[in-house]
């Protein structure tokens, strides 16, 4: 009932900040011829929309060009409505103040616009963050090199053009391991299937693994199908299992927590070695979580979901929310990564985030 309730607020809200910038926007345009203005109304309440549309639609089997175009263009209005919206507020405090800028609201419209357009050439080039980590345990083989991905969001955003950059990008580091937390998949395994994505999939390469644990889109997309779709790819997804890997590894593939039946960590935890090393991959990084790795001797700990806010300032949010929202830190003896992700759910831009590729080189900790 919470949840119905606060949905409905948000729901409200939007809908009431887009009804305050149509007044603005008609005030721009006041000067207008009247159709003019009807086809400016009528353009504008349908990017509005757009969005709830395109969740209705997501396991339709549409025609691939317009699918990436209509998803392109109503998540991208979401992130156009949120700058446009806190520009204009400034303006707007700024008038009050008594300070007028001459046709703000143009002026605001075409901010917005150069910076979504900063925006997408961050998306459209992902960081590859390098860390080095000592181990106190660390696996008996001479060197761990180790790729670590999450939220790829394969589907109408990210498509199999983009996914062949991402897996070059990949293989070119040579990793020994690679690991997944989660959220390979968007909103429905359709698109996957028609763009044939698993081929690019079958294209990883790392001698010890690809590994994987299910992230909450992966139940949004219907777990069933997105394990269907997994199996015809070289990945192995864990779901609370663990895997013991060559050098005495042992790799704990956690559940996401959309499922309330998963693993709690102690119950993980039962049934590894205590004295050979640990790697726990999972989607979100609980509070919760986070706070038990130390006590229960995880090595490492790989999780994502949280894009860092993929836009700020819902970086600021993320970080409010979360102990760690992004980034490497150490909890006494344990390590752990949060990935902002390789891709992104909805809008294709990157503000104050970067996409990213994890490189991890496991070492002994030094005496």
């Amino acid at each position: 009932m919470s949840f119905l309730l606060i949905f409905i607020a948000i729901v409200l809200f939007y809908l009431g900040v887009n009804a305050w910038l149509f007044h603005a926007l008609l005030q721009s345009v006041s000067g207008w011829p009247p159709l003019a203005k009807w086809g400016v109304g009528i353009v504008y309440w349908l990017l509005v929309f757009a969005f709830f549309l395109m969740q209705a639609l997501r396991d339709k089997d549409l025609p691939p060009t317009l699918a990436h175009l209509f998803y392109w263009v109503s998540t991208g209005w979401m992130a156009f409505f949120l700058y446009l919206a806190l520009s204009y507020a400034i303006a707007s405090l700024l008038r009050l103040a008594g300070l007028h800028l001459p046709h703000a609201f143009a002026c605001c419209v075409g901010l917005t616009l150069l910076l979504l357009a900063y925006g997408y050439v961050r998306f459209d080039h992902p960081a590859t963050r390098r860390v080095t980590v000592e181990l106190s345990r660390h696996p008996s083989v001479d060197s761990l090199r180790v790729v670590a991905i999450s939220d790829v969001h394969l589907g109408y955003g990210i498509t199999r053009r983009r996914l062949r950059t991402y897996v070059d990008k990949i293989n070119a580091e040579r990793p020994d391991l690679i690991l997944i937390a989660g959220d390979l998949i968007d909103m429905s395994t359709v698109p996957l299937h028609r763009e044939r994505m698993q081929e690019e999939l079958r294209r990883l390469k790392a001698p010890m693994g690809i590994y994987m644990v299910p992230g909450n889109h992966e139940y949004i997309s219907g777990i069933r199908k997105s394990m269907d779709f997994i199996a015809q790819t070289p990945i192995t997804l864990l779901r609370d299992t663990v895997v013991v890997l060559p050098g005495g590894i042992q790799l704990i593939g956690r559940d996401d927590r959309s499922n309330p039946r998963r693993k709690t960590i102690d119950q993980l935890m039962a049934s590894v070695d205590k004295d050979a090393p640990t790697i726990l991959i999972d989607h979100q990084p609980a509070n919760e979580t986070l706070s038990q790795l130390q006590a229960v001797r995880v090595d490492f700990g790989f999780f994502g979901h949280t894009h860092h806010g993929q836009l700020w300032p819902l970086s600021w949010l993320t970080d409010a929310i979360y102990t760690q929202s992004h980034g490497y830190r150490t909890y006494g003896d344990t390590h752990v990564y949060v990935s902002s992700g390789l891709g992104l759910w909805g809008p294709p831009f990157r503000i104050g985030t970067e996409g990213e590729i994890g490189v991890m080189v496991f070492m002994h900790a030094r005496p």
